[in-house]
């Protein structure tokens, strides 16, 4: 059984959580020492309540729901403290409503400091002098803007480099490292669902020459109008990446194997139809279609459907071929006279 990789958000839930519950832990001691049990109480139900959420997120790697739970936790605890306590304990405030932007969302994390602003104010407005009130208040709302600002520039900036980072520069649909992620959630979804799930891995017929006669740009060209022509085909559900080079594969959700091969040969012929060059040559496809099996991994499955490609490309081009079948389909050959084969 693989190690499952965590994401950051579930290391930053890890630390703040196992982090925080270590760096309050020694004043919890200390109130209890001096006899301050109501706080020292609170202290040590924070630390408590931070350990067991922190370990709630590393059994089961669930951190939606933990992320709100151990914020308004965190800051109701601080914000009770401080009544407690008094101005003397403001100093955490900083350092919390700070940390509260590594969990949530910056327009989350916005409303919920400013609430807690609002709420810590009480303990302060009787207690110190009125300029020292306003400098405490202002710089919590000041500090809390330019957290904000930063934070949505940087979730900003995190979503177009993950969007990116998930995308094929040339052709715009997903890349492997998306195929791959695409695959993982696939099988967690089929071991809960039993839901068919069909794989179609495609390969542009001879495309070396394409290059080689055309030129590379007349190719990148050919892998665009390609991706645009599949994308127009594939149902709603589905989904198109580039696999490497001129091998494309397309996730098929909720589609059997005989369904899976029907699609396939209708993206075939609708290749052969299309003109991907600007002449009166034509650009075909070969295509291996495979189905999930019930506890086969994304690798296997791809491997299976990359050998039936194999085959299709071996009985002559141009064909669709399935993973659970050594027949290949036969190709219907386009019967448009002013049309010619490319290196057939």
């Amino acid at each position: 059984m693989g190690t499952v990789r965590r994401t950051n958000k579930e290391y930053m839930l890890l630390i703040i959580s196992f982090g925080g519950a270590l760096a309050i832990f020694p004043f919890s001691v200390v109130r209890f020492i001096q006899g301050e049990w109501l706080v020292g109480v609170v202290d040590l139900t924070l630390v408590v309540g931070m350990v067991v959420l922190g370990a709630f997120v590393y059994v089961t790697h669930k951190i939606k729901l933990v992320s709100l739970a151990l914020t308004i936790f965190v800051l109701s605890g601080m914000t009770l403290l401080i009544h407690l306590k008094g101005p003397e304990l403001i100093y955490w405030a900083y350092p919390t409503l700070i940390g509260v932007y590594f969990i949530l969302a910056p327009r989350q994390a916005m409303y919920l400091t400013l609430l807690t602003i609002l709420a810590i104010t009480p303990a302060l407005i009787n207690k110190i002098e009125m300029i020292t009130f306003i400098t405490i208040v202002m710089t919590l709302v000041v500090n809390n803007i330019f957290v904000y600002l930063f934070a949505s520039r940087m979730h900003k900036h995190a979503k177009e480099l993950s969007f990116l980072v998930r995308r094929d520069p040339l052709t715009g649909v997903g890349n492997r490292r998306a195929l791959d992620e695409k695959l993982e959630e696939l099988i967690a979804l089929n071991k809960r669902t039993n839901q068919s799930t069909s794989l179609i891995i495609l390969d542009v017929d001879h495309f070396k020459n394409v290059n080689d006669t055309y030129g590379h740009a007349i190719g990148d060209q050919v892998l665009f109008k390609l991706t645009d022509s599949l994308k127009s085909r594939i149902r709603e559900t589905d989904s198109l990446y580039r696999y490497g080079g001129e091998e494309f594969v397309v996730v098929l959700i909720g589609a059997r194997l005989g369904d899976a091969k029907d699609i396939a040969e209708e993206l075939r012929l609708g290749i052969e139809s299309n003109k991907l060059i600007d002449d009166e040559k034509v650009v075909t496809i070969s295509l291996g279609v495979a189905e999930f099996a019930q506890g086969e991994t994304g690798s296997s499955c791809l491997e299976r459907c990359d050998q039936a490609l194999y085959r299709a490309k071996e009985s002559g081009r141009n064909k669709v071929c399935a993973a659970d079948n050594e027949a290949c389909k036969n190709a219907i050959q386009s019967t448009d006279s002013n049309v010619t084969m490319l290196y057939r």
